[in-house]
């Protein structure tokens, strides 16, 4: 998603997560983002919308902050979440040694290669895993950049305009 500010990118991010652990079982979502505010963000919000549903309110076996978030749920699916980014250590550290299906990187474009590099190790032993890649573009013409023109990957771009929102002030 290469997408302007307040489009809706973490919400996204949130619903596919959660689609993704109640749909499969013993499934495993990574959550990579440069800054702790953005894992918090992501993660209060997959508990508001677990806690507002009747069906999955019961559904969470256990829910931590540390030493990294965590949501784990009674079909053994997973969430984690973990920064990256020379801001918080560098190089994605944090995920080495664990394993994902689903690998989301929230503000991709604040994330260097080897960041990125990093943590795309935790999918190496999933053939069918997914990619989902988040960001306002900085205008850095890095990784998150490449991404989006590499034909390997999907993108969907929307620009701020589209937001009912904005106005040219």
């Amino acid at each position: 998603f290469r997408c302007g500010r307040q489009l809706g990118k973490t919400e996204c991010i949130c619903v596919a997560i959660l689609f993704a652990i109640y749909t499969h079982e013993e499934f495993t979502v990574e959550v990579i983002a440069p800054y702790q505010a953005q894992i918090d963000l992501i993660f209060m919000r997959l508990i508001s919308l677990i806690r507002n549903s009747a069906t999955y309110q019961n559904s969470v076996r256990r829910n931590v902050k540390a030493p990294n978030y965590t949501i784990e749920l009674q079909n053994g699916s997973a969430v984690k979440g973990f920064t990256a980014g020379s801001r918080a250590g560098g190089d994605a550290g944090a995920s080495r040694g664990q394993h994902a299906n689903m690998l989301v990187f929230d503000e991709a474009d604040m994330l260097n290669q080897a960041d990125i590099d990093a943590a795309l190790a935790v999918i190496i032993n999933h053939p069918d895993a997914t990619v989902w890649m988040s960001s306002t573009p900085t205008g850095k013409r890095q990784s998150f950049y490449n991404s989006c023109w590499d034909k390997m990957f999907r993108e969907f771009y929307y620009s701020s305009t589209v937001n009912p929102n904005w106005t040219e002030d």
